[in-house]
């Protein structure tokens, strides 16, 4: 049987304010022609399918149109687990009735972990969805006040479970499993003692579909990040991002490379040296201006000949500070962050129109995320 494993979709993201909806439908679609043409069985998809708990019309849109062309018109089951990022409530509507179309979702924790049972040309598979929570759900489902970490709660669950007879049994996990490495794009991944997770928790299971990370890594022998198949962030921009499909007749994996729809490249050295780079319409780009500051009327030239600059940096002067403290960046506040940041990277504080474009965008979000 062929499981064809992918997460951290974030349907409706965008890169630093440039929309990717459609390249996440490019994406969709190139799924969709890989699992027929490779007879896969099951998609398996590890959490963040969504950027937001709330997400836009456009982006419910398109997994709607997804999850309905790999289920219904190929009939390819469908296993979901909720992420961070997604409404767990929302995704996990309507699951029940879901189940008869081929479509598995788990959003919140339960216990115990029942699985569900896969079968082709005789062969079966168990496959355990564990949507992400927090160790203080985990108290409470699983009654027990001791629980203090991830790794604590999981253990717990997975008692039960015994890796013996021939059936294989995958986990699907979004977490962050130790000895993982993460990108810029990694916003809410939790690198903290509480929310890491050893590797031996997962040992009653052939392979862990986890989601969580956005650079696609082994972890041990039984765990797999499939990663994020778009480009995230400038730290992903020399990642080749795939979808991992597994054989589990003999557990052997192959990474399937995904085309890049887009690209993101950095430009770094003196002002002469960036000026004689091609303009590129294939690429968001990223500017670091090695000689002299970024100032507003480098940055607008630069921006007539990259349509497509997102990030222009400049040189700092000697006598900045390198950075502050974790107490200094908890007492700063927008505004003072703002004055920091254009004191890094253009060497002077911002204009009174700079600060009014500020506030209101300031204002923004804090009404969006009233909402």
């Amino acid at each position: 049987m062929k499981l064809l494993h992918i997460s951290d979709l974030h349907l409706g993201i965008s890169f630093l304010g440039e929309p990717l909806l459609e390249y996440q439908r490019a994406f969709c679609d190139f799924l969709a022609e890989t699992a027929v043409k490779r007879k896969v069985r099951a998609v398996l998809v590890s959490g963040d399918v969504f950027d937001r708990a709330v997400s836009s019309a456009e982006a419910i849109a398109l997994y709607d149109d997804w999850i309905t062309k790999l289920c219904l018109k190929h009939g390819i089951a469908v296993c979901m687990i909720a992420g961070n990022h997604d409404g767990a409530e929302r995704l996990a509507s309507c699951s029940a009735l879901l189940r008869h179309a081929g479509f598995y979702v788990a959003g919140r924790l339960q216990s115990p972990l029942v699985p569900i049972c896969l079968e082709e040309e005789g062969e079966a598979v168990e496959i355990y969805l564990l949507p992400y929570f927090q160790p203080e759900e985990a108290r409470a489902v699983l009654e027990n006040s001791e629980i203090r970490t991830m790794e604590q709660a999981m253990a717990e669950l997975f008692a039960g479970i015994q890796k013996e007879g021939s059936i294989r049994r995958i986990l699907l996990a979004h977490c962050f499993a130790a000895g993982g490495e993460t990108s810029d794009s990694d916003r809410a991944a939790l690198v903290g003692g509480a929310s890491r997770v050893g590797a031996e928790v997962f040992s009653a299971f052939d392979y862990v579909a986890l989601g969580h990370l956005h650079r696609p890594q082994n972890i041990g022998q039984n765990m797999r990040y499939a990663g994020s198949p778009l480009k995230y962030s400038f730290s992903e921009e020399n990642q080749q991002k795939s979808m991992t499909l597994l054989d589990t007749r003999t557990m052997e994996r192959e990474e399937i490379p995904v085309p890049p729809f887009y690209g993101c490249k950095t430009i770094r050295g003196a002002r002469e040296e960036v000026w004689r780079e091609e303009p590129d319409a294939q690429n968001f780009i990223r500017i670091e201006v090695t000689d002299e500051p970024m100032t507003s009327i480098l940055h607008e030239t630069l921006k007539e000949k990259f349509p497509h600059l997102l990030v222009a940096l400049g040189r700092r002067p000697e006598t900045m500070r390198h950075g502050h403290t974790v107490e200094e960046m908890h007492q700063l506040t927008p505004e003072s962050l703002l004055d920091a940041f254009l004191m890094e990277t253009a060497g002077q504080p911002p204009s009174a129109a700079e600060r009014e474009w500020f506030k209101k965008a300031l204002d923004a979000v804090q009404q969006a995320d009233m909402q």
